[in-house]
């Protein structure tokens, strides 16, 4: 089966950042009493102080209370808890997102809806300072989140574990269970997540998840796992998502140099272990398999920098030196000696530190055949763009 295209695709990855665990924002500092004042709620006996898991917690605006009840900011409280809470500007609505949960919150009014069920609100949300506030205890309650109040202290105590780690993107929202390795997705912001299986995963550390939507409603998961240390270790896990379902996952490995890989090319998603390159139809079928060290002349793992009809761009890990390969006839370019200088070219043979290779990343493709590279230069610190022609 042939795949068709008019361009070629780079990788372009939705901003979707993710943490560890809502304990990686603990600090031993006062939360710092910002700038949501009120002539309404004034602190007459000084700010309220909050603590997660026992440590003194950070809020960029601070909390405040008004006739018993704590009111956080809503952005501060999403990231505190690790949940997602979104506010429609038009509606004046609230959606808190979690797994297993959807709060579903009107400002000013006197209900909410959990998970389809309406409950009486004693403290509705606010508007104070011009920003969003929630009743902290309410949320925390309605999620299962153990919270104390220490009137002396005027404190408080939130006692909280989260098992995920979460992405963020364009109207999507993706947890990870890093224990079972299931996968939750939330599309739209303000739809309950629904679970759509479990990844084969063996994490070590650090893991951050990505999330790409193709056009024709699937989705690319690419989750980084970067432990040892000094974290020169890189577990990288991609898999293809269609309606609401992992179809198809893949594994690769990369030591020091790491760089991301596309995940689709023409709507096609893209899998890679490393040393295979694999295309699947939108149904999650295998149309094409490239073997990237027959291609690229070097047992190692690689990273693919692009993808179409005619070429492959293509890095060898340890080497580490941009491979275009020309599919008409397997034919290989190694692209820093036809676009550097001689020093240049010797730094990126000889520097080890951190690893060996070039800086050279690829910039984009024109119809004529033009390929755009950008450059970072170690020997002058300017970036520069580069120009190569492919033969006909």
């Amino acid at each position: 089966m042939s795949i068709k295209t008019k361009a070629v695709t780079v990788m372009t990855i939705l901003s979707l950042t993710a943490v560890m665990s809502a304990g990686s924002v603990l600090t031993n500092a006062n939360p710092v009493a910002s700038a949501a004042s009120s002539s309404v709620l004034r602190q007459k006996s000084g700010p309220i102080q909050v603590t997660l898991n026992g440590g003194s917690y950070i809020f960029e605006n601070a909390p405040l209370m008004d006739k018993g009840t704590v009111y956080v900011p809503l952005r501060d409280l999403g990231e505190m808890l690790g949940i997602q809470v979104f506010w429609d500007i038009t509606t004046k609505d609230i959606s808190i997102t979690y797994p297993g949960t959807l709060i579903h919150m009107p400002f000013g009014g006197k209900e909410a809806v959990i998970n389809g069920k309406k409950v009486t609100l004693s403290t509705p949300a606010r508007i104070i300072g011009g920003r969003a506030y929630l009743p902290l205890r309410f949320v925390s309650e309605s999620l299962g989140i153990n919270v104390q109040w220490n009137a002396a202290k005027r404190t408080v105590a939130v006692t909280y574990s989260s098992a995920y780690t979460t992405g963020i993107g364009v109207n999507t929202v993706v947890w990870l269970n890093r224990k079972t390795g299931e996968v939750l997705v939330a599309h739209p912001f303000n739809a309950k997540p629904v679970s759509i299986g479990k990844l084969d995963l063996d994490l070590k550390e650090h893991l951050s998840i990505d999330a790409q939507l193709l056009t024709d409603g699937g989705m690319m998961l690419t989750v980084i796992d970067n432990y040892g240390e000094p974290h020169i270790h890189n577990n990288v896990y991609t898999a293809y998502v269609k309606n609401n379902k992992i179809v198809k996952q893949a594994k690769a490995y990369y030591f020091k140099r790491f760089e991301r890989s596309i995940v689709s090319y023409d709507n096609h998603p893209l899998l890679l272990d490393g040393k295979t390159l694999t295309v699947l139809d939108t149904e999650g079928t295998v149309v094409k398999t490239y073997d990237l060290p027959a291609l690229g002349g070097k047992d190692e793992e690689y990273s693919v920098a692009a993808v179409s009809e005619t070429f492959l761009i293509i890095r060898p890990n340890d080497t580490g030196l941009l491979t275009l390969i020309n599919l008409k006839d397997n034919s290989r370019t190694l692209l820093y000696k036809e676009l550097l200088t001689p020093e240049e070219q010797e730094y990126s043979e000889k520097n080890d530190i951190p690893y060996y290779g070039d800086e050279l990343s690829f910039y984009g493709a024109s119809e004529n055949g033009i390929l755009t590279f950008s450059y970072d230069s170690p020997l002058t610190g300017k970036n520069r763009k580069l120009h190569y022609t492919m033969k006909p």
